[in-house]
């Protein structure tokens, strides 16, 4: 088993299609996406209720417009993660192939927990994205993706 790290969004308002997350895998090691948990807490009412498309794509370009925090480690003894994390990207990643689309109900929230034989695998130097479309209307979004680095 590898080390297992997660990276939060906290309220992060979304007004526009962005890349949620990006993770890019070391050039030694491969990334397992284990898990997205991804919720919002301001829009509730029967008028305000969409669905949004959340999309996991690899791509051949890095989005831009976001940070980039320090991944949290699981546990306090493991080195700090080998690759790098983006997330909140208002400039959008290029050349995207998707290869996970997933239904975000801005009430009932989004759970992607795949049994381990349907994981994502990011290669060595490979990139993934998780994006969000634009919502009709502001929504504050919160999240946490916990992943391997193997």
């Amino acid at each position: 088993m590898g080390r297992i790290y997660r990276q939060p969004i906290e309220a992060e308002a979304v007004t526009a299609a962005q890349d949620l997350w990006e993770i890019n895998a070391p050039s030694d090691a491969i990334v397992v996406i284990h898990k997205i948990h991804l919720f919002q807490n301001t829009d509730f009412a029967d008028a305000e209720d969409e669905i949004l498309l959340v999309e996991m794509s690899t791509s051949s370009g890095s989005g831009s417009g976001g940070s980039t925090p320090t991944p949290i480690k699981n546990e306090n003894s493991d080195a700090a993660f080998g690759g790098t994390v983006e997330i909140n990207n208002t400039t959008q990643g290029a050349t995207k192939t998707v290869i996970e689309p997933m239904q975000f109900s801005v009430r009932g929230g989004l759970f992607y927990e795949p049994v381990p034989s349907e994981r994502k695998v990011i290669e060595p130097s490979g990139r993934v994205i998780v994006d969000i479309e634009a919502p009709a209307d502001s929504i504050t979004v919160h999240g946490v993706m916990v992943f391997e680095e193997i």
